[in-house]
This record gives structure tokens, C-alpha cells and sequence, in this order.
């Protein structure tokens, strides 16, 4: 018999700072935008100081900082300097999910 163990809030939280030591990310942001998103993620990346990832997931760039002071509006700055339009923009704290992303590269329902 194998015995099944489930992870609650606090165990969920804690692999996700685990994990989070790979990424060494305290803040992802969701950016969605027009144009091509590649080239946001990349330019996001090279652009914005303590960015770790930026990757193109399900049609949003996903952004992993570490320190969010400011980050919000020099997204938003960076991104219209490249030539692109800003649509919408979120931030929060990593889930375990984005932490699966950020080191995956992959969603989980793909």
C-alpha cells in the first residue's frame, strides 16, 4: 500500500521558496501586450534590472523580478520605448505554478 500526502498552504508555500532559490524571483509580473511577445519577454529581460525569466506563456509575457519598488511603471516604460502597447499588467507573489513554469518553461495543463 503507498500511502498519498498532499501538500497544504504552508508546505505548498515552502517548496515553492525552494524552488524559488532557482529563480531567485520575489515578484511575477503578467504582461499582456500587441505585438510580438518574444521580443517584449527579451526585451523586457535585458532591459529591467533584477529580472531573472521572462518568458511567453498562454499569449502574456510572464516576468520573474527580484524587488519590486518602481517595477510597474518601468514595465510599462520599457515596453512602450520598444514600441509596443501595454494592454494589461499584474503583479504578485510567485505561485507554486509559476514557480513549475519558470523552471519548466511549460504550463501545467500542457
Amino acid at each position: 500500500m503507498t500511502a498519498t500526502r498532499t501538500l497544504d498552504g504552508r508546505g505548498r508555500r515552502a517548496l515553492a521558496n525552494v524552488a524559488l532559490g532557482e529563480t531567485k524571483a520575489d515578484t511575477v509580473v503578467r504582461v499582456s501586450a500587441s505585438g510580438d511577445l518574444e521580443a517584449l519577454a527579451m526585451l523586457l529581460k535585458n532591459s529591467l534590472e533584477g529580472v531573472s525569466q521572462a518568458n511567453v506563456v498562454e499569449e502574456t509575457v510572464v516576468v520573474h523580478v527580484k524587488g519590486a519598488t518602481g517595477l510597474l511603471p518601468k514595465i510599462i516604460s520599457a515596453a512602450e520605448s520598444g514600441g509596443f502597447s501595454v494592454a494589461d499588467l499584474s503583479a504578485s507573489e510567485p505561485t507554486l505554478e509559476t514557480v513549475f513554469i519558470s523552471l519548466t518553461g511549460k504550463d501545467l495543463r500542457e
